[in-house]
């Protein structure tokens, strides 16, 4: 079963949560969060479960925030949950507009359950979403050439310690 969150109706009292407006809003969190496309994402989440039957599934933007997280930095699901504890604008690009400090909010197994559950149609779906998206606010850019170190000419000297002395 899932429930969606309401994300339309904004907090009577924004200063009572902090990190609606403590947060610098130029942090690559935040800027992630505005382009990526929520609502889409919550629509192929709530699929992966019944109507009115189990127990809530985890809010969407919670549980793909993670594996954003987790995918981003390169890091395992327990060093994603550990993010998500430790800093304050991972978990308002989680969907949090307080600071949370229970630890019972996400388990790191539930992320690999998740990620079975979900399946590689999600993950595809999820990827060309998200790529859509941030080509098209200019975010990443597709045509933009990477350099390495290969394509450097090799007859190139560097100067060393006994050049420098000569």
């Amino acid at each position: 079963m899932y429930k969606s969150k309401d994300r339309q109706t904004l907090p009577l009292f924004p200063e009572l949560f902090p990190l609606g407006g403590g947060l610098q809003r130029n942090n690559r969190w935040m800027k992630l969060s505005r382009v990526m496309p929520w609502d889409n994402l919550e629509e192929v989440y709530r699929r992966y479960f019944s109507e009115g039957m189990g127990r809530p599934a985890k809010d969407s933007q919670l549980m793909i925030g993670l594996l954003v997280v987790k995918h981003i930095e390169g890091i395992s699901d327990e060093k994603a949950v550990e993010a998500f504890m430790e800093n304050p604008y991972i978990q308002a690009f989680c969907g949090h507009e307080t600071f949370v400090v229970e630890t019972n909010i996400v388990d790191p197994s539930l992320l690999s359950r998740s990620r079975k559950r979900l399946g590689k149609e999600f993950f595809e779906k999820f990827e060309s979403e998200i790529l859509g998206v941030l080509i098209e606010k200019k975010v990443i850019h597709p045509k933009d050439h990477m350099m390495d170190a290969t394509v450097v000419p090799a007859n190139i000297e560097y100067p060393t310690d006994v050049k420098l002395l000569n």
